[in-house]
């Protein structure tokens, strides 16, 4: 694989690619707007894939903030415990006991 100091002006980003982009929370117009500033950038030192470095060039982008993703990412909410402190303790107490129960019959 040649090395380039210049990204491909010829690349072009397949369906895998926008794919993960999308996964990442960006829009088409935004990887597009990003495909531009990469063809300017010189890379030292040269590289020799492209897709991995555009993929690099847009976590780097998001991390730095030079692009907000603009599509949410489909996150599971957290469970939220809604025990009382008491219930907490009961069920704490209750497990205390199953476990030596089962530790004596194990000992025996």
């Amino acid at each position: 694989m040649p090395k380039f100091k210049f990204f491909p002006e010829d690349f072009i980003p397949d369906a895998k690619l926008m794919s993960w982009c999308k996964d990442q929370g960006l829009s088409e117009k935004q990887v597009s707007e990003q495909l531009e500033r990469i063809m300017d950038h010189e890379f030292q030192p040269m590289r020799s894939c492209a897709t991995r470095t555009f993929r690099r060039w847009i976590r780097n982008a998001i991390q730095w903030g030079h692009v907000v993703p603009t599509v949410t990412r489909q996150y599971r909410q957290p469970e939220v415990n809604t025990e009382t402190a008491e219930q907490q303790q009961a069920k704490f107490e209750s497990n205390i006991v199953q476990l030596n129960e089962m530790t004596r019959r194990v000992v025996k």
